[in-house]
């Protein structure tokens, strides 16, 4: 056997198989280990750069076309089923929304008068808490300022002029409905303008006296001096009232002046300036209308609801008599107005819609008797 195998492996060249090494026997002890020399270590890896937008895009649309295969197909069905279910969500949003404005709402008994019932208030000054009708608010408004005139007279009645001054009337000799007379708004801020023109000329020139003097007598003045609190004013300001007497051939007549007694000292000077940068920007202290929805019990009978059948066919027809009668009122309303221009007749349309400071809307639910009023 064992001629048999080395007969086998001598036909095999030792280029086929090359002796790496002389080899050892099993019991012969270990040789010592060839150092062997160490392999050069490998050049390190560049990193890979970031990749391009380009790429990122296409990488994008591809996962999105993959995410969009995983959704499920919806037929019309179930799309319109959807759509209806948020227009249901969204009506029921909007229905609990209304309910609870009406749950914030006091239900209180109507003591007759719509007006009545109208709320003011005036959160600048009196706080969101005080609210009452539109003259009591408008008194309270006045009590406050005058206590406040005790500690600090200047903004106090400043700010009363300018009040008075936004509700001031035309003067008594001016028609407001002539052409040439200028708008309301217009003749207000002339009047606010020469109240600054007054303060600003005894800042700048508190030397020349032709500033420190203005007669009553003087129009504009007048109009003026008829402001309520208006004299007030100018003796906050320092004016004085005098009055002089000059002789004429006729007798001797008196002049009353509103003067200023010297130069204003440097408080005084400081104070006017505190009066003038308040007319310039000092806003208008009115009573501001309550809006909101209010409920009120109704009194009185209910609501009855009329058919056609409760009432007779004449009542719908309009005869004779009713041409006859509709004609003499409307002859009688032109006949009772003066010949008027279109402008002269447009002024007096903006006049009559100044009239009205705000509407009030009431609806009656006859189920329950109740009233629920909104006010715009």
């Amino acid at each position: 056997m064992k001629g048999k195998l080395a007969k086998f492996f001598s036909k095999f060249s030792s280029d086929k198989f090359p002796k790496d090494s002389e080899g050892r026997r099993l019991n012969e002890p270990k040789s010592e280990a060839v150092p062997k020399t160490p392999c050069p270590e490998p050049p390190l890896r560049t990193p890979r750069e970031a990749p391009s937008e380009v790429a990122m895009r296409a990488t994008e649309a591809a996962l999105g076309r993959i995410a969009a295969q995983k959704i499920p197909h919806k037929t019309p069905i179930q799309r319109k089923i959807e759509t209806e279910n948020a227009q249901l969500k969204k009506q029921i949003h909007e229905a609990e929304q209304v309910a609870a404005q009406f749950q914030r709402t006091t239900v209180t008994s109507d003591t007759g008068g719509a007006i009545k019932s109208v709320l003011f208030s005036c959160p600048k000054l009196l706080g969101d808490e005080f609210t009452d009708s539109y003259d009591k608010v408008d008194a309270e408004i006045v009590k406050t300022l005058l206590e406040e005139a005790k500690n600090d007279p200047a903004s106090a009645y400043t700010l009363l002029v300018i009040r008075n001054i936004a509700s001031s009337p035309f003067p008594a000799d001016v028609d407001p409905i002539d052409e040439n007379t200028p708008d309301i708004s217009v003749v207000r801020e002339k009047r606010k303008n020469n109240l600054e023109t007054i303060i600003r000329n005894l800042i700048e020139h508190p030397d020349k006296e032709n500033f420190r003097r203005l007669r009553t007598g003087n129009k504009l003045i007048a109009e003026l001096l008829q402001l309520e609190y208006g004299q007030k004013f100018f003796e906050t300001c320092g004016f004085v009232e005098t009055e002089e007497t000059t002789a004429t051939e006729d007798g001797s007549t008196s002049t009353k002046f509103l003067v200023f007694p010297a130069a204003p000292s440097e408080e005084q000077t400081c104070q006017l300036k505190e009066m003038l940068e308040l007319l310039k920007s000092g806003e208008k202290i009115f009573p501001e209308l309550v809006r909101g929805t209010t409920v009120f019990q109704a009194s009185g009978t209910e609501v009855r609801e009329f058919s056609h059948d409760d009432l007779p066919p004449e009542f719908f027809a309009i005869n004779l008599e009713d041409f006859r009668r509709m004609r003499d009122s409307i002859r009688q309303v032109t006949s009772d107005k003066p010949l008027l221009t279109k402008a002269s007749r447009d002024r007096l349309k903006k006049l009559n819609r100044r009239t009205f400071r705000y509407t009030l809307i009431r609806v009656r639910l006859p189920q329950n008797n109740l009233l629920i009023q909104a006010v715009t």
